[in-house]
């Protein structure tokens, strides 16, 4: 970035940018809301992160409007304020983080990205912390890799975030797939 960008600034161009998408006023655009929220179609919202790449003058990850739940989540992580305590593996991503009992980790489908859980955490208990799990190398094109080394790495990943179990593992269509494989892998390294 030549410019180091604020949290506000970076939300107030989501607000205006998302505004004019949806051909509303910015002060109808909930910040808190989840992204999904506002429908946008993928070619818009592809175009969105390429037009607030060339703002921040830096490169995004395509999925950078579907890996964090809000407009205030995106921003703040795009000016680097997350508020975490630990890094998490690129395959993670935040849905709720607080809450006393076992995280519950989504699946999606063939495409890779767990996006379309998002609304699904509104319906679940306060005290559920709830994860995404990017199905990797899917979302980067590859396509000749096997279930076992997909799951392989996602387990990996888990492991290094919550090293206890018992784990819960919720996917759709190609992730329940994957999910079930997560779960037999933990079960042979002695996890629940």
């Amino acid at each position: 970035m030549t410019e180091r960008r604020t949290p506000e600034s970076i939300k107030a161009w989501l607000v205006k940018a998302i505004a004019k998408e949806l051909d509303v006023q910015p002060q109808d655009i909930d910040t808190t809301a989840f992204i999904s929220a506002f429908a946008l179609s993928s070619i818009a919202a592809l175009e969105l992160t390429g037009e607030l790449s060339k703002w921040l003058d830096t490169e995004l990850d395509a999925s950078v409007l579907w890996d964090h739940p809000s407009i205030d989540a995106i921003a703040q992580h795009l000016a680097g304020e997350e508020h975490r305590s630990r890094r998490l593996p690129e395959t993670i991503v935040v849905m709720r983080e607080t809450g006393s009992e076992r995280p519950l980790y989504f699946l999606g489908g063939i495409e890779g990205n767990p996006a379309m859980f998002f609304p699904v955490t509104e319906h679940l208990s306060v005290e559920q912390p709830v994860y995404g799990l990017k199905i990797p190398l899917l979302s980067q094109g590859e396509t000749t890799v096997t279930l076992e080394v997909i799951a392989e790495a996602l387990v990996s990943d888990v492991l290094a975030m919550q090293p206890q179990g018992p784990y819960r593992l919720l996917g759709y269509s190609f992730g329940g797939f994957v999910a079930i494989e997560m779960a037999q892998q933990l079960q042979r390294r002695g996890h629940h």
